[in-house]
């Protein structure tokens, strides 16, 4: 419902204020980018200016960052998508540098993939069902899903963000304490979506790196094994297969 003087939430870092018109050009400028505008449309300034009523303007360290917009005729799972857009634009405002560690994860019927791209390696670092984080830095997930639609759910560390084939979702990640968290698909995929659960390592920094180390040797030890090995197919291609 609307209100008359809608309430403004403080946090540390971030701000949820009503927003206001000197606000439409970077909602404007938001709203043109590619993966938001295959949502939501173009917007102009007018059709902006025009839907202030019920949007709310997300503060992340003193620069607009996001929105999030409800409006009186919006159910309740609109709501949500308005609300998850959000927050992956408040997060990609960071702007995380070329050093950040980028980590794409896969839903698929019914498991995760997860591939792990540290700067300086040439190669991915592949695992299934688990996600290692190092404690206290920030990290980019990158959210596909290659099938039907799954939901990446965190509920000790972030909230859903929905997974939907052929579109990436981005979140980032900096969590305080290390420990092992329990994730969820939230989204019904199918069969035995019930059991598509995973875990989630938050490591020291430097157990981090060897556990990613040890990973990427092994996976590169299983590459020249594999090259090595006779083809079985009576070929001269020397084993590439």
């Amino acid at each position: 419902m609307a209100r008359d003087a809608p309430p403004t939430l403080r946090g540390e870092r971030l701000t949820l204020r009503p927003a206001v018109d000197e606000d439409v050009p970077a909602l404007v400028a938001m709203l043109a980018e590619p993966e938001v505008a295959s949502w939501w449309g173009r917007h102009d300034a007018a059709r902006v200016r025009a839907e202030l009523p019920g949007t709310f303007a997300i503060v992340v360290d003193g620069e607009l960052r996001g929105w999030l917009h409800v409006s009186e005729e919006t159910d309740p799972d609109y709501r949500h998508v308005g609300f998850d857009i959000a927050l992956a634009s408040a997060a990609q405002g960071r702007g995380l540098g070329p050093e950040a560690l980028r980590i794409e994860v896969t839903g698929k019927q019914w498991w995760w993939e997860v591939r792990y791209f540290p700067p300086g390696r040439s190669e991915p670092v592949v695992s299934a069902n688990e996600l290692r984080l190092p404690v206290g830095e920030p990290v980019e997930l990158r959210l596909s899903a290659s099938d039907v639609i799954h939901s990446f759910w965190l509920p000790s560390i972030a909230g859903k963000r929905d997974m939907i084939p052929g579109r990436v979702n981005h979140l980032v990640l900096e969590v305080e304490q290390a420990g092992v968290y329990r994730g969820q698909c939230a989204e019904y995929c199918g069969g035995p979506h019930a059991l598509m659960a995973f875990s989630v390592e938050v490591m020291e920094p430097a157990a981090f790196e060897q556990w990613l180390a040890q990973q990427a040797e092994g996976a590169e030890l299983a590459r020249e094994r594999a090259r090595a090995a006779p083809c079985r197919c009576g070929c001269s291609c020397g084993g590439a297969r």
